[in-house]
């Protein structure tokens, strides 16, 4: 299945929209991110919360550390939900910033169109995966022309596939040329994060302890994504200006009608992404009984050898003592066994026996070199059979 039709994108950019460079959207979105700090916080506070109180997680411990645990799993869930509704919001104040609205004004409208800002950004992820299970490529096509998507939805009111259409037709004939602007803003940022990254990491690790480094590296990162979130918005909206005027300055362009195509990939997404983590959570299962099954052979490998050194060191005391005696042989072997298992050893002139329990079963040797498995603690005797 091809996802689109329009090879000539792909080659040759159409750049008659004269769309701004990478140089002047990086720093019209920087500034605009600059002078609205405020918009970075809030953005930001979501998850901000979450690193916090994973912090605390981390350095606490006992009843606190399990009540900070389950606390961060519904945290987790409403930043996330919080993040896609401060986004909207975002969304709303950069597509209307000549307005110079009020955040209480982009707040309520993302309120009102929750639901359409979190559909476009399913059905935008659906349809992107889709392409890239069909060997990547297609992926990058199709991110490409729905990019304008949300602000599309801000600034003409087209939900769902509708939306996605409209992004398309906007982009269509400059597919080489948006992509290109994306990708360099991206990668200019991307530039901008690891030096930061790098130059706050080495501080923090050379001034903090190792846990409240990594606690301000991911509080970092989190208000440097908020920051690119923001940068990102802008520079798609002056995108979606320009190709917009562009359209409607030239003369009518004939775009291929795509919706049936975009829907069929949507679904392809979503089957192959619902597979994808079927075959993760079998993967994952199979690999953990496998590294239990690893560790139960390991451990009775080495309980199997601590047993044989339990025979061969009361051996040979035995026969180190002044009058052949076993008396006294169990403080000398029990340390032998490794671990915080269970240990019985009973001991008398003659003969001794040590049992350990491992899960349900009692690993046992004696004097007469037995060595097997019993089904009755041993209490005070000093052979291995069971009564």
């Amino acid at each position: 299945m091809t996802p689109e039709s329009e090879r000539e994108e792909t080659g040759v950019a159409n750049t008659q929209a004269g769309l701004p460079g990478v140089g002047i959207l990086f720093s019209q979105g920087w500034q605009y991110a600059k002078s609205n700090l405020t918009l970075v916080i809030i953005l930001s506070a979501p998850f901000v919360i979450v690193d916090v109180l994973t912090y605390l997680g981390e350095i606490s411990s006992g009843s606190l550390s399990n009540s900070l645990s389950m606390t961060l799993g519904v945290s987790s869930f409403l930043a996330l939900i919080g993040y896609v509704l401060l986004m909207a919001t975002v969304l709303y104040q950069v597509t209307h910033k000549a307005q110079t609205p009020l955040f209480v004004d982009g707040f309520a409208w993302a309120r009102r169109h929750f639901w359409s800002v979190l559909w476009i950004s399913i059905l935008t992820g659906l349809v992107v995966w889709g392409g890239f299970v069909l060997l990547l490529v297609p992926g990058i096509i199709m991110a490409t022309y729905i990019a304008l998507s949300q602000i599309v939805l801000v600034t003409e009111g087209n939900k769902g596939i509708s939306a996605l259409m409209r992004s398309r037709e906007l982009v269509y004939g400059n597919w080489l040329a948006v992509f290109g602007r994306m990708a360099g803003v991206q990668l200019v940022y991307f530039g901008i994060m690891v030096v930061i990254g790098i130059i706050v990491g080495v501080g923090s690790t050379y001034f903090t302890n190792e846990l409240f480094s990594e606690f301000i590296t991911n509080v970092l990162f989190t208000v440097l994504s908020s920051v690119g979130t923001i940068i990102f918005l802008h520079i798609t909206y002056e995108l979606y200006i320009a190709l917009k005027t562009a359209k409607e300055s030239a003369p009518p362009l004939v775009v291929p009608s795509a919706a049936t195509k975009y829907q069929v990939l949507g679904w392809f997404g979503a089957t192959s992404l619902i597979l994808t983590m079927i075959l993760v959570g079998i993967i994952a299962v199979q690999y953990e009984e496998f590294l239990v099954t690893e560790s139960g052979r390991v451990t009775d490998a080495v309980l199997e050898n601590e047993l044989k050194q339990v025979q061969s060191q009361a051996d040979q005391y035995y026969a180190n003592q002044p009058e052949p005696s076993f008396t006294g042989v169990c403080s000398e072997v029990q340390g032998l066994i490794s671990g915080d298992r269970e240990v019985v050893c009973s001991e008398s002139t003659a003969s001794y026996a040590l049992s350990v329990k491992k899960s349900d079963t009692l690993h046992c040797v004696d004097s007469t070199g037995y060595d097997k498995i019993i089904y009755t603690d041993l209490g005070e005797r000093t052979q291995c059979l069971d009564l």
